[in-house]
């Protein structure tokens, strides 16, 4: 029995070894200086690179998409209402964010991507859930890199406070199903 114990133990620090190495040979995070993809949602999906060398038509913007739960319904009748978004307003959606991505690409292939998804996890009266979500779309007048994945706790919470700063619009869509926000590559907040 000891013998099996042995072999075992060696089996999986050998396993271990080469997940390090291996792990070592990938780089632990994108550099800030790689472009953002996204996918387009159509028939199939498109990749779609913001890469100095593609060819993507249109002018190249900067998008934040927030994944808040849909129970924060009063707050997000009042953010609609006002359609403007204050210092308050950035630090409650700090507090609320589950899950966000940052991305760049052509205005108009994010809104269509958008308006997808709404068309198909939309949630019918009667039959909302605990686990709905409404995603955020932001337009950002400048790259902000401390939405992007991997950021400390503290730069992202400045950067939700500076938020309204950088704000050029938004949309905020109807109750979704949970699924909609596997259409990003979202990370946590």
């Amino acid at each position: 029995m000891t013998i099996i114990t042995i072999i075992a133990f060696i089996i999986i620090a050998v396993g271990y070894q080469i997940y390090l190495i291996n792990h070592k040979k990938e780089p632990s995070q994108p550099s800030q200086s790689q472009p953002s993809t996204f996918y387009r949602e159509t028939d199939k999906y498109e990749y779609v690179s913001n890469s100095p060398y593609s060819q993507v038509k249109g002018v190249t913007k900067q998008f934040l998409v927030l994944v808040i739960y849909a129970d924060q319904s009063d707050f997000i009748e009042s953010l609609r209402a006002k359609k403007n978004i204050n210092v308050n307003d950035s630090e409650e959606l700090y507090e609320m964010t589950k899950y966000l991505w940052l991305g760049s690409g052509n205005e108009n292939e994010f809104t269509q991507k958008i308006d997808n998804i709404k068309a198909h996890y939309s949630v019918p009266k009667g039959k909302e859930s605990e686990y709905d979500i409404h995603l955020i779309s932001i337009n950002l007048k400048q790259p902000e890199c401390r939405f992007n994945k991997n950021i400390d706790q503290l730069d992202r919470y400045d950067a939700f406070r500076e938020l309204s700063n950088l704000v050029v619009n938004f949309d905020i869509s109807p109750r979704l199903q949970m699924e909609a926000y596997t259409k990003f590559e979202i990370y946590n907040r």
